[in-house]
């Protein structure tokens, strides 16, 4: 009987933290200059969500401040120039991969020496950040952001760097 191993180097694929936005051309960007804070429709429609998401809101909402003061704009609490808003979602997921770790042969066959399961619980999570028109109401930018979370203890890591690379395309150029 003949054997032959094959060694296989394996890593957890972790897809990249998404981060696309968008806006609205018409708008100068350049006479906004003061923000204040509004709730999501969706949190006023369905308030458990909010409450569900307390940390990650404060998380987001911090991130946010420190960005949007970094880059000249102050927070108010009447008469801003556009609004803040924010929507957090998550679920569960998992990641189920077999991976066969060795090989023997028998006859002219290969056969598995043994098989590994590996399996991974992850959050995906969601963050849209609106940027809403104050004066009309209008949504004029919008950043839509998605990630794996591994470690939920570095969930705030998440939130800084999904924040930070959406800001950096606030206001839009």
């Amino acid at each position: 009987m003949n054997t032959g191993t094959v060694l296989l180097t394996f890593t957890v694929p972790a897809s990249p933290q998404s981060v696309k936005t968008d806006y609205d051309k018409s708008v100068d960007f350049s006479k906004l200059h003061h923000y204040e804070w509004r709730d999501s429709p969706e949190f006023e429609k369905q308030p458990d969500l909010k409450t569900r998401y307390a940390v990650g809101i404060d998380l987001v909402r911090s991130a946010v401040n420190k960005g949007l003061m970094a880059k000249g704009y102050v927070p108010v609490d009447f008469h801003p120039d556009f609004y803040v808003t924010l929507f957090l979602g998550s679920k569960g997921m998992t990641d189920v991969t077999t991976l066969d770790t060795g090989w023997y042969t028998w006859g002219a066959y290969w056969y598995p020496m043994w098989t590994t399961v590996m399996v991974s619980h992850y959050t995906e999570g969601t963050l849209i950040l609106d940027i809403v028109d104050a004066n009309t109401n209008r949504l004029i930018w919008r950043a839509f952001c998605k990630d794996d979370i591994r470690d939920p203890k570095q969930r705030h890591e998440n939130v800084e760097r999904a924040v930070k690379k959406a800001l950096k395309k606030f206001p839009p150029k």
